[in-house]
Formats: C-alpha cells, structure tokens, sequence
C-alpha cells in the first residue's frame, strides 16, 4: 500500500470527494452502537425540551392574544380560568385536564380582561401570586418564563413561581420546576431535587413530566450500561408519547428505539413515533423521517416526500436539515432539488450558526473551493476545527488530517490520530481509510498491518474507492484480510 500521503493544501477538491457520501447518509444510523453518538443525540434533546416548551407557550400565547383582539372588538372578553376571584365578572376555577400534548403550557390560559392593559393584567397576576393563590403563581412563572407584553423572559424568576405553586401541589408547576432544576435553568443545576419533582408529577399522570422522568433516566442509566433494558423508563415514555407529548414521541423515535437505549432496536416504532412527533411539527423528527422516506430504508422508498419533510425542518430553523438540503440538494442538485449555490450557502451558514456540525463541516468545504463564497483556506480551517469540535465525523478526519500534516495549524501528530481514530469508529468512510494508512505506516499509532487491514476493509465496504482500491492493489492487505 502506498505511504501515508496527505494533500498540502488540505485535500483541493474536498467538495469533489464529499460528492462521495450517500446522498441519505444518516437514514440507517449504522452508529447506532456508538456511545458518543448516543450522548451527543440525548444532549441535544436535553436541549432542546424547555425550547420546544417555550416555543409552545409562545405560540398558545400568540394564539391567545389573537382571540382576546377579536373578543374586544365584538364587546366580550376571553373566558378561560386563573383560579382567583374578585373583578368585575369573575372567572372559573382552575381545573387540571392533562389531555395531551400537554407540554405544561398547551392547555393553560390566564384570564385577560377585555378593560385590562397588558401592564394591568402582569400587575394584578403579580399581586395575586404574591398573596399565594397557586393558579397565579403558575402563571406568573409562565409569563417570566415565555415573557409577556412589556415583560422579558426571566428564568431565574420563571424558576422561583413554579415552584411556589409546586409547594402547593400545583402538578404541571412541579413538573417544569423539576426540568428548570435538572437542566439549571434560572439557577443552579439540581439533579436529584429536580428528578423528585418530575417523579412526583409523573405518577400522578402528568404526561410532559412522564415525558422527561422518562428521558433522563434512561439517558443517566445509558451513560452506565446503554445496552440495559429500562422497561420503567421506557413505558413511561410510551405512555405520555401515546397520550401526544411530541418530547416522548421524539425521544422514542430517534433515541429508544434508533439506538437502542433502554430498548431493543424496533424500526417500526421508530417510523412510529417519527410520524407521530412530525406530524406536530417537531423539526428534528421531520428530518430523521424525511431521510427515511428519501432513503426507503423502513418505509416505502417516496423521495418527494422525504424531501418535502427535510425542506419544512429547515425552513423551521434545524440545523441538520439547513445542512442538508443546503449541500445535497442546492448544492449538488440530489433528490430532484434545483441546484442554487447562493441559497445554499445562506442556508448553510445558518446551519453553522444553528450549531449544526454538518453545517460547519459542509460551509469549510465550500470555503476550502471558493464555491459560492470567497476562497480562504484558514477560515476554512477554523470551520473545519469547529466541525470536529461539534463531533463531525468527517470534519474530526480532515481536521486530524490537517493537524498530521500541520497544514494552517502547528502540526500535532498525536491530537490528529486520536480525531481520525473518533472519525473512523463514527463511521466516516474518510477516517477508516486515514486510519487504516495511519496504522500502516505507524503515523501517530503503533504500526499494525492487521488493524490497517481491518480499517480499509470497512472504509471499503461504506464504498470509499480509495480504500476498495488498495485493497485490490495491495497483496499484503489482501492477505491479512484472509481468514
């Protein structure tokens, strides 16, 4: 096999060779035993709960806001309950109807006066939760935790009314306070107090707190034994994403059953929740099942939709879906998408900015070309570190690559084998390879020609050509790989 040989200007036609990658490169997560992508799939969802909870609230209370307008304007006021009394005509009790999606905020509305200003209405809530009617001290938390008219978002405050009324028994209270103390939101970060509070509300039936009791134990147990079976834990996620909770439905379809976390792999549960979670407009869930449709893998082969379902979580601001559509679709024209490369380059900025590594990795080839954008090879560098930092497997291998030649960057052999080795055992074709040449040559790595084989048999067997190649070439390969 020819010696470890990497390009001087880091790999000039590295869009040429990302050509190579399936144009549904995640669609049967053959990752799906690697710890470090089950870690970095579970803290995304950690993440991205309370978003999705807030954007919630934000919506009911846009919604709200639109009937309290038309209500004005035909002499009546809106009529949903805040469990205080006095004012001119009163308002129902507050009753708790957990009816899914329940996510803490999309069944609850706070009594708005149709003679009140929105400065009125915070005021007499404020007074009112001061005075300790529990119904009030949620709401306020609500407010300061979604913001309301002229009031900013304020977790810290948020934190402090959710839990005066889960002191109370307020139920969904205590479920966001438990998630507020467990992600150290608005404080510090209290585990165990908050893992307390979301049992407490889940076994009463709460479903948003089943939803996320369910999801972080199971995503504590795996960081112990990820092949363990959480039947607890796992059913209570299917109750709550039964009853509609789109964060059960997401942590099933894309965790549980994809990578088999507390539960044996089952792809038609996770064609099932997909669906459930992207029919209500869940992005990370429309890609995932966007790329099935588009890759048939689980369902019946149907590219427009899969395509239909990957634009729509992009156009809802999903970091991996601007990457994608971006760099296969506008870029490269797959999957029957109109090349266009100022529109994908907008998109995929996004994606980088959106935290997306694909985004990163995918914005540093172009830069690396000058494809729709000004040719600078140490940006393109700094995206490339920014791509492995997020856990791009391909960007850890052209990343590790550059460090081993010391291409922009003060050379570091060590550092650049320890990426490649991550790129290769998350599955990028390009890593295998490199490893393989890696262990060949004992390059950073002990040399080893029966690992080098192994290495290039893999990266043969994803369909890279240059491993498929020297396999073919090489007699010593060749014979390490016979049994």
């Amino acid at each position: 096999m020819r010696k470890t040989r990497f390009p001087a200007r880091l790999v000039a036609a590295a869009v040429g060779l990302a050509a190579l990658i399936p144009a549904v490169a995640h669609a049967d997560w053959n990752q799906a035993n690697d710890e470090a992508n089950r870690q970095r799939m579970m803290a995304e969802m950690r993440a991205n709960a309370a978003a999705a909870d807030r954007a919630n609230e934000q919506s009911q209370r846009r919604q709200q806001q639109d009937f309290e307008n038309r209500s004005r304007s035909s002499g009546s006021s809106s009529s949903s309950g805040s469990g205080s009394s006095g004012g001119s005509g009163g308002y129902t009790p507050y009753g708790y109807h957990s009816t899914g999606p329940a996510s803490v905020v999309e069944t609850y509305t706070f009594k708005v006066y149709r003679t009140e200003t929105e400065a009125q209405t915070f005021a007499r809530i404020s007074q009112e939760a001061a005075a300790g009617q529990v119904q009030s001290q949620f709401n306020l938390a609500r407010i300061y935790y979604a913001g309301y008219g002229a009031t900013a978002r304020d977790d810290a405050q948020a934190r402090r009314w959710f839990a005066a009324a889960a002191n109370q028994g307020h139920i969904p209270a205590a479920a966001l306070y438990g998630a507020m103390l467990y992600n150290g939101q608005g404080g510090p970060a209290d585990r165990a107090s908050g893992l307390a509070h979301l049992k407490h509300a889940a076994e009463t039936g709460e479903h948003y707190a089943e939803a996320l009791y369910g999801f972080y134990t199971l995503s504590a147990a795996a960081k112990i034994d990820p092949d363990k079976p959480q039947p607890e834990g796992v059913a209570m996620l299917e109750r709550a994403a039964d009853a509609g909770e789109v964060v059960a439905q997401n942590a099933l379809g894309r965790v549980v059953y994809r990578l088999g976390v507390g539960a044996a792999h089952d792809r038609v549960k996770v064609i099932k929740y997909l669906k459930l979670a992207a029919a209500q407009n869940d992005p990370s869930s429309m890609y995932d099942l966007g790329q099935f449709y588009a890759g048939g893998s689980g369902v019946e082969k149907d590219v427009p939709r899969g395509v239909d379902l990957i634009k729509r979580s992009a156009e809802l601001g999903y970091g991996d879906a601007e990457a994608f559509y971006g760099f296969y679709g506008l870029v490269q024209g797959r999957l029957g998408i109109t090349r266009n490369e100022a529109a994908a380059v907008d998109l995929i900025r996004k994606a980088d900015q959106h935290g997306s590594a694909d985004g990163s990795y995918f914005l540093s080839l172009l830069t690396i070309d000058g494809r729709g954008v000004t040719r600078d090879p140490p940006a393109a560098l700094a995206l490339l570190k920014r791509a492995a930092d997020r856990g791009s497997a391909d960007g850890q291998a052209r990343y590790g690559m550059a460090l081993i030649q010391g291409d922009g960057y003060p050379k570091d052999i060590a550092h650049g084998a320890e990426l490649i080795r991550l790129s290769a055992e998350g599955q990028s074709p390009f890593g295998q390879e490199y490893l393989a040449r890696l262990y060949y040559d004992g390059l950073g790595v002990p040399k080893d020609r029966r690992l080098a084989a192994q290495w290039m048999s893999k990266a043969a067997q994803q369909g890279d050509q240059a491993a498929i190649e020297a396999l073919k070439t090489d007699p010593e390969l060749a014979a390490l790989m016979r049994p």
